[in-house]
């Protein structure tokens, strides 16, 4: 038998090139992967923002630890990189009474959200506010904003032009395509080097010199 000595370091007494190897490790082995991304916060803002706007999201039963169930919003996502990668739901758009002022308020700065109340209530004032559609999703293991169609139909049983259908599908797309901006720039934060050091240091993980894990 003989005993070996080592000399271990903490992350920030590593060098430029080792730190870069030990976020590599980290990364690899954490939650960074995406299955693991939390993006519960997202999620629910994005949950909000349809309120909002006069989406009714579908809902799946939750099970809880007390043996009931609550409900929970259907939102799916995947990224970022990937043919097929985006944001989807489904569910029922209605019009809203006012819906452009209760985005403005939520979300003051978000300008995309804006432009789809605004052009929303501009289709809803044009058909007297009776608008309404129905999104679904295709069978395909895509799930970008592209995979859901939309039926729109009017409340008053009036025919809908193919242009103003075509236009409220688009809006409601844009604002999955708003959710997977989202959902993307919340990823890039927790998987920036700042978040991925402050995760390291918190563990009190050890590392040799060339910044492999111990």
């Amino acid at each position: 038998m003989r005993t070996v000595e080592s000399t271990v370091y903490t992350f920030d007494e590593l060098s430029d090139r080792a730190k870069d190897r030990a976020r590599e490790w980290y990364r690899n082995v954490s939650s960074s992967d995406f299955d693991d991304f939390d993006a519960e916060t997202v999620l629910e803002d994005v949950a909000e923002v349809c309120k909002r706007l006069g989406i009714e999201l579908d809902t799946r039963a939750v099970p809880l630890m007390n043996g009931s169930t609550r409900r929970e919003p259907v939102i799916y996502y995947r990224g970022f990189s990937s043919q097929g990668d985006g944001c989807s739901f489904t569910g029922r758009y209605r019009y809203r009474p006012g819906a452009l002022q209760a985005i403005r308020a939520y979300a003051p700065h978000a300008t995309e959200l804006h432009r789809i109340a605004a052009e929303l209530q501009n289709l809803q004032r044009r058909n007297f506010y009776r608008l309404e559609c129905l999104l679904s999703r295709s069978s395909s293991h895509y799930v970008h904003e592209l995979t859901v169609s939309g039926d729109v139909s009017r409340t008053d049983d009036v025919p809908v032009s193919s242009d103003t259908e075509a236009e409220v599908i688009d809006l409601l797309r844009d604002v999955m395509r708003w959710a997977y901006s989202q959902l993307e720039r919340e990823y890039e934060y927790q998987n920036a080097d700042e978040q991925i050091d402050e995760s390291i240091r918190g563990n009190e993980y050890e590392f040799t010199e060339d910044g492999d894990r111990t």
